[in-house]
Formats: C-alpha cells, structure tokens, sequence
C-alpha cells in the first residue's frame, strides 16, 4: 500500500483500474493498492456460517448502534482514518475482559476492561450450596475498577457486560 498525493486528476481517480485500487481516505489522502485477487472455491462450512450468520448480525447491529450511541462519534473523534461505525464493529467483535476479582476489607472489588466502554458489573453471592444469596450491580470507582460490598458471605462471582451486551464472567477462588 502507498500513500500518493499528486494533481487533480489522479485525486479524481476511485475505485479499480488494471490490478490496482484507489481509496480516499477520510483525512483527504488517497491509499493505491494492489487488487485482492479472486478465489476459488467457495469458503470451508465454517466461513460460510459466520459470514451467513454472526457477522452480518454484528454488521446490522453497528450499523445502528453508531447512530444512536454518541460514545462511537466521540472516540472516533480522536483517531486518525476510523469512523462510528468502525469503532461499533470493533465493539461487537469483542467481549469485555476482566483482568481481576479481589475480597479487599469487606469489599468485593472487580478490575474490568473495554476497548469503548464496560456498561456494568453485576457481583453474585452464592451459599455453600450454591443457591443464589444476593444479587447487585457494583458501582464503578476508578477507571476500570468497580466496587460492591456484600451484606452475606459466601461464594463471590461477577460478569462484566458492554453496550453491545458481550459479557465475561470470572469466580473469585477461595
């Protein structure tokens, strides 16, 4: 791929000619690169059913999620050459990571992360029996830090969700 910057005539070029492609970029520069090359055959079962099935859901629900959420604007804001509906897509694509559960005085303390944004914590207690005890969104502190105290002891869980809904769960050992 290199970056041209030459007249008006071939700023006015888009698209394919011969075996090479010319793209505007959104900062106004233009990328020529080579054509992808056709394939043959058809694709294994397997990317036939995430074209057919997982990404063209994560296509539509970016499609509409960067309209109606402004945090995708916001952040591509600020970077060079992406857009909403980039950032959205990137969203989709990846669950929320937690890196950490900690028991800290008392307190229930889970270190979560998101690319855009970890829309909540939700801690779990559960008896030596495993019945549900007690239930409650944690409240963020820091920035990728939440924070619950529980009202009974017990077996500690939390899952972390973002805007798109992908989640993450983790056991606090012990």
């Amino acid at each position: 791929m290199a970056r041209v910057h030459l007249d008006k005539i071939i700023k006015a070029l888009r698209g394919k000619i011969g075996g090479l492609v010319f793209r505007l970029m959104p900062d106004g520069s233009i990328v020529v690169s080579s054509a992808q090359r056709s394939r043959k055959g058809k694709g294994t079962p397997n990317q036939k059913a995430y074209w057919n099935g997982t990404f063209k859901d994560r296509v539509q629900w970016a499609k509409w999620a960067h309209k109606h959420y402004p945090i995708y604007e916001e952040l591509a804001a600020d970077l060079p050459m992406v857009n909403a509906y980039n950032l959205a897509i990137k969203d989709i694509s990846y669950p929320p990571v937690i890196y950490r559960i900690l028991r800290v005085d008392g307190r229930i303390l889970v270190n979560a992360w998101d690319e855009i944004l970890v829309a909540g914590v939700r801690v779990l207690v559960h008896d030596e029996h495993g019945k549900l005890v007690e239930s409650s969104d944690a409240i963020q502190f820091e920035k990728d830090w939440w924070e619950y105290t529980p009202q009974a002891e017990g077996k500690v869980s939390a899952f972390v969700w973002d805007l798109p809904g992908n989640r993450a769960r983790i056991e606090l050992e012990g």
